[in-house]
């Protein structure tokens, strides 16, 4: 069977000094080995935030990365100093169905509030790190990665009625689409499926 590619979106909360961007750089450079293609690299490690100038540019900047999320798999962003930018791309994702790595530092600006989110989604990955453990963090986040990330495509014919009551959740819970409100539905008995999470382990 041929292994899907994780195309990953990549982003950075830092003020780009040297220290941040050679940080940034291994980051990619271990997504890579990993064997991902990195769609995006802005505010990372390619482009300088002081070059992005007005309004304008700012916001075609936001709707760039919203794109990208959206054609991405997984997300990874470097969280140690806080950006609402990354908050709200964080919840992009999440939205989407779209497992996320939020990295940070010890003792970082963010580590707290990372951790009480976690809690609140099984697709958010909180990881404080440091030179050492870095590279087993990226590796095993992969690895979970392509266990939940939306690769999968399969056909299914339902009835009038299903169909009707798939709408009505989906207006319901406020979902973008009939396929999340399957992975809802799914997701919740796999959580509470005692049998299945025994076979996982």
């Amino acid at each position: 069977m041929t292994r899907h590619i994780l195309k990953v979106f990549f982003d950075a909360s830092s003020s780009h000094t040297n220290k941040e961007i050679e940080r940034n750089k291994e980051i990619i450079s271990i997504l890579s080995r990993e064997g991902c293609n990195i769609i995006q690299t802005v505010m990372g490690t390619d482009l300088d935030p002081a070059l992005i100038k007005g309004a304008k540019g700012a916001k075609n900047l936001y709707a760039t990365k919203l794109n990208d999320i959206k054609k991405s798999d997984i997300l990874v962003c470097e969280i140690s100093k806080p950006s609402l930018t990354i908050s709200f791309e964080i919840s992009e994702a999440l939205e989407k169905k779209k497992p996320v790595l939020a990295l940070f530092t010890t003792n970082s600006e963010t580590s707290l509030e990372a951790g009480v989110y976690a809690d609140h989604n099984s697709l958010f990955f909180p990881r404080e790190y440091n030179r050492n453990n870095l590279a087993e963090i990226v590796k095993e986040f992969i690895k979970k990665s392509e266990r939940k990330a939306l690769t999968k495509r399969f056909t299914v014919r339902v009835s009038e009625e299903i169909e009707s009551y798939l709408k009505y959740l989906k207006a319901k819970n406020d979902l973008s689409s009939r396929n999340d409100v399957v992975n809802d539905i799914i997701n919740k008995e796999i959580i509470n499926d005692e049998g299945f999470q025994a076979i996982k382990k």
